[in-house]
């Protein structure tokens, strides 16, 4: 429902257990607003998937499906409800997001922009889910949509957002081993056929890139695949492996040299 806060607003020490919509909310006097000690630990991407799911079945969407026998049809309502209900919430951290910056409270700021993107995360998977049932859906438009949607889910996952200091060092750590064992690996079963790698040099990294490529075109049009994380999994080793090979392939070239 809409509501507009005249004068003062005060939230003081509120603990949101589940996710809140201030998507219809108007603060008239944003420094009045008194977001003093709120507490949003409870609040992460499943809470807000839980919120989506929860609420999208409203008035309007049992009408519309009322009667419907249509399964494409069933399935392009359910989503225009939900995508509604994520832009809504979308709206709703940035209303207090808003709020928080013009009071200059940065830090508490950058919290409530981590939740705007966990429903812009969100937002994105639906589109993506509709976009491949479309026949005659644009496929850069889809890409472009998989990789924000990629991008928002390698964040949240290893730094959520750059909030969690603990997931960026456990992912850099991470890294850093995988490293060390292509690297290990690499000389292990690679250097005795470094001289032939030296003479089909461009052939070899093209043809790998070309297969990876592939890999990645097929992942496009597989649509069964429905988990996002599983698309972003396979794209992180896509390139790592792209990356890994080509710094090691260098390195090794250069030392025969």
């Amino acid at each position: 429902h809409e509501c507009e806060f005249e004068k003062i607003a005060c939230f003081y020490g509120v603990k949101f257990y589940k996710t809140p919509n201030f998507s219809a909310c108007y603060f008239k006097e944003p420094k009045a607003v008194n977001l003093i000690n709120v507490d949003i630990d409870k609040l992460d991407f499943k809470s807000v998937e839980k919120y989506i799911e929860d609420n999208y079945k409203d008035e309007s969407y049992k009408n519309e499906t009322k009667g419907i026998q249509d399964k494409k049809e069933f399935f392009k309502i359910k989503n225009k409800h939900k995508l509604r209900y994520a832009k809504n919430l979308k709206d709703s951290f940035r209303v207090i997001k808003d709020v928080l910056i013009t009071q200059n409270n940065t830090l508490e700021a950058q919290e409530w922009h981590k939740l705007e993107l966990y429903a812009k995360e969100k937002e994105n998977h639906i589109n993506l889910s509709v976009k491949d049932r479309e026949k005659n859906a644009d496929i850069f438009k889809n890409i472009l949509i998989w990789f924000n949607c990629v991008l928002l889910n390698v964040y949240r996952n290893t730094s959520d957002h750059h909030n969690d200091f603990l997931k960026i060092l456990n992912f850099t750590v991470g890294m850093i081993v995988l490293y060390g064992v292509f690297i290990f690996f690499c000389q292990a079963c690679i250097e005795p056929y470094s001289k032939f790698f030296n003479e089909l040099k461009s052939s070899v990294i093209f043809i790998i890139i070309g297969i990876l490529v592939f890999l990645c075109c097929i992942m496009f049009y597989f649509n069964r695949k429905k988990s996002i994380f599983a698309k972003s999994i396979f794209f992180i080793i896509a390139m790592v492996f792209i990356v890994l090979y080509l710094v090691t392939y260098f390195y090794k070239t250069n030392e025969y040299k």
